[in-house]
């Protein structure tokens, strides 16, 4: 072992330890290399898969609203009678009652390829074949994928009914149940659910709602 004499004679030994290198950890890597879990702040961004992130020109997208305003853009073409026919009965297939199974839809989630594909087979709308026609709840306009609706026959004159509000949204619809210690009154054509803690609270909850839907059926009417 190497040793060195002092001034005043005494022997010191010598450290013959070597610094290799000086390494400086940050928290995020300390965390780590003790089971800790690295910080957040020091990920790495994530780089676009794609490449450089698309730009938008602002300035086309007004320009072609002022034109689209001004009637300088052309319409596009109209859509053909039959094809509109099949667009707007494949976005949601409503299906009438069937044996014991209650009136249903089905949700297609690529309508515009089927009906593209339907009607490049030849697949066309015969309205004089038509026998049941599905019409949107009372007091709605507009072709909700959600709304139950209700199938009407075609009377032997051709001409077709109108859902009465009355019958559609009847008090004989309501079904009240018991459910964890309260009373549970649904009417699903409404779809209305109200809890109350008897069952004729609930009941009424629901009732007194249809009449309300029931006059603002009528008057749509009007």
């Amino acid at each position: 072992m190497a040793a060195t004499i002092g001034e005043d004679g005494s022997v010191e030994p010598e450290d013959t330890r070597t610094v290799v290198s000086e390494i400086k950890l940050k928290p995020s890597q300390i965390g780590a290399t003790i089971g800790g879990e690295p910080d957040d702040t020091t990920a790495a961004p994530i780089a676009n898969p794609r490449g450089a992130t698309p730009s938008v020109d602002l300035t086309q997208i007004q320009q072609r609203l002022l034109d689209l305003a001004a009637g300088k853009v052309e319409d596009p073409e109209p859509v053909d009678t039959d094809m509109e026919f099949f667009y707007d009965g494949l976005k949601v297939i409503h299906l009438p009652e069937w044996r014991q199974l209650p009136a249903d839809r089905i949700q297609i989630p690529q309508w515009r390829r089927v009906a593209d594909a339907l009607y490049e087979q030849g697949y066309r709308r015969h309205p004089e074949l038509e026998a049941k026609r599905w019409q949107p709840s009372p007091g709605t306009t507009a072709r909700n994928p959600h709304d139950i609706g209700a199938f009407v026959e075609r009377r032997p004159d051709g001409t077709w009914p109108i859902v009465d509000p009355e019958e559609f949204y009847s008090p004989e619809g309501i079904n009240v149940s018991e459910q964890d210690g309260k009373w549970c009154a649904v009417h699903e054509r409404a779809g209305i659910v109200e809890y109350a803690e008897s069952r004729m609270k609930a009941y009424l909850a629901v009732a007194h709602q249809l009449e309300s839907i029931i006059e603002s059926a009528k008057r749509s009417e009007d």
